[in-house]
């Protein structure tokens, strides 16, 4: 069993409202993040989506290899996201997923995101950070 802290973060001039495959949605202003512990007990996979009001769009997936505690973050556009993994402190490690989508970007239609089961963790405990 592993503990992290999980970010989701906001790094544009742009409000925007993302979406996880496990049914949490959420808006994140400016510059703002949501973030909260999670303990993983195997691998897992997560999709993101982010909107902006012009509408554009990204789209991530972001996985976790227990076996190898390694993590990977892939999407579209690419230059819009980032994956940050952080050890703060003792056995702590921060895991920072960035979006720096903003309205001026290029429009991205839509897909359709299937899910594939339940969550292995409770993302419904993340906090927003204000």
């Amino acid at each position: 069993m592993r503990e992290f802290m999980l970010a989701f973060m906001n790094t544009s001039n742009t409000a925007q409202d993302w979406s996880l495959d496990t049914g949490l949605e959420f808006p994140l202003a400016p510059h703002d993040n949501r973030h909260g512990q999670i303990v993983v007990n195997d691998d897992f996979v997560v999709r993101i989506t982010v909107d902006t009001e012009q509408p554009t769009f990204a789209a991530a997936v972001l996985s976790y290899t227990y076996e190898t505690d390694t993590w990977t973050l892939d999407g579209v556009p690419q230059n819009v996201w980032e994956l940050g993994v952080h050890v703060v402190g003792g056995p702590q490690t921060l895991v920072t997923v960035k979006c720096s989508l903003d309205q001026n970007e290029a429009r991205i239609e839509r897909p359709t995101i299937k899910l594939n089961g339940p969550a292995p963790f409770d993302l419904d405990k993340l906090k927003a950070s204000s």
